[in-house]
């Protein structure tokens, strides 16, 4: 009688524990889009020094923010101190990404290159020669800042420019 007891106790508790560690995992979404709580769709796109970049939401080391921008333009240029100032912060915890709108440039690369280098960025600078990743995130408009977590899920997307301490605040979550 007694041995009956401490197995379905045993029983018990096993079920137990399977049910909150199973409660506790997340589900993660299966769908990419350049949405809220939808898979980030992925990257691959050549750096301004020339080497391939790719950038997998399945295979995130941490989260990561995507930042679209040309040298043209003027509130990316108003928001690239604090994009460079949030990076030096948050470099250890976050990956930058700035990925020019190369498609889009008609001032020629020196001026993307002049841009990175007047705002001392030191995060990975991407060249979007085709287009590509700004289809595949519905760049109608720049800048556009993407919040990625690292479950390779996007968090938050900031059309236009970005609010730095809103933003500042949303990166300390992640």
């Amino acid at each position: 009688m007694k041995r009956n007891v401490v197995i379905v106790v045993i029983a018990v508790l096993l079920i137990g524990i399977a049910i909150v560690s199973n409660a506790s995992k997340e589900t993660l979404p299966q769908e990419v889009a350049a949405k809220a709580g939808f898979l980030a769709p992925n990257i691959k796109l050549k750096t301004i020094d020339n080497r391939e970049y790719n950038f997998d939401h399945a295979n995130l080391q941490r989260p990561v923010l995507i930042n679209f921008w040309a040298s043209w333009c003027g509130p990316c240029e108003e928001e690239a101190p604090a994009l460079a100032g949030l990076h030096e912060k948050y470099k250890d915890k976050v990956d930058f990404l700035a990925v020019n709108a190369t498609s889009w440039e008609f001032q020629g690369r020196d001026k993307v290159t002049a841009f990175v280098e007047t705002y001392n960025w030191k995060m990975p600078v991407l060249l979007d020669e085709e287009g590509t990743a700004i289809k595949s995130y519905n760049v109608i408009g720049i800048p556009i800042t993407v919040l990625v977590s690292q479950n390779g899920v996007i968090d938050y997307i900031f059309q236009g420019i970005f609010d730095p301490e809103e933003l500042d605040r949303r990166l300390a979550k992640l």
